[in-house]
């Protein structure tokens, strides 16, 4: 057990390459992005439609200097997103036992240990953004009382419409996760000040909103628009 949690003590911090996620975006993909950020950018000359990718990865990048230390540690914004995203799941996502749900998302925790791991890949983000969106859209009418309800089935797939319930789970003042959890590791902690908690769940929306754009790119989306 010792030798576990001395492993677990050297995990690096793991950033988020904004320049990279940006650059891979097609012009639609960018476009789709960019409408759904900009409001929260608080440019205060640019209009919507004069942002260009520059400008949108000097913002993103910008979040490498409010993420958090842990433990008087550097964090990375991939270690941290996670971390909120688990939060998440541990406060909202129930899941009926046996159900396609349950396994989703036991494999929504698997992926945020393995994006974390020396093999980590983006693939393990994105399909995790997936279950993420897929099992909050299962409870979508519910919010207002989502302690009461569990959730039972799964659609794996995105859809442009996912952006507004990205946007609810971000505003809703009942979807705010509490960060104190039994066990301490990797993507366990709790949660400061309620300007962390904002900042938190801000900085979640953002990164969502991102891999969203991503996975809608993946899937072919865009494929018309850019017809």
């Amino acid at each position: 057990m010792a030798k576990k949690q001395k492993a677990e003590e050297k995990v690096c911090a793991i950033p988020i390459d904004y320049i990279k996620l940006v650059d891979d975006m097609s012009d639609e993909a960018f476009q789709f992005c960019v409408d759904q950020l900009y409001p929260m950018c608080n440019y205060r000359v640019l209009q919507k439609e004069d942002i260009r990718r520059i400008d949108l990865k000097e913002r993103l990048l910008g979040f490498n200097s409010i993420v958090p230390k842990n433990d008087g540690k550097e964090q990375g914004t991939l270690n941290y997103y996670l971390f909120v995203l688990k939060l998440y799941f541990d406060n909202f996502l129930k899941c009926k036992t046996g159900t396609k749900a349950e396994k989703y998302r036991n494999r929504a925790i698997e992926l945020m240990e393995s994006a974390l791991s020396d093999n980590g890949t983006i693939e393990d983000v994105e399909d995790l953004v997936q279950i993420f969106i897929g099992l909050f859209r299962s409870l979508d009418d519910d919010f207002d009382h989502i302690e009461k309800y569990i959730v039972t089935g799964i659609t794996f797939d995105v859809f442009k419409e996912d952006a507004d319930l990205l946007r609810e789970i971000w505003e809703h003042k009942k979807l705010v996760p509490n960060g104190i959890v039994e066990k301490p590791g990797l993507l366990d902690k709790i949660f400061g000040t309620d300007y962390e908690k904002k900042t938190a769940i801000k900085l979640a929306y953002i990164n969502n909103v991102i891999f969203l754009c991503r996975c809608l790119q993946n899937r072919g989306a865009f494929a018309m628009e850019e017809e």
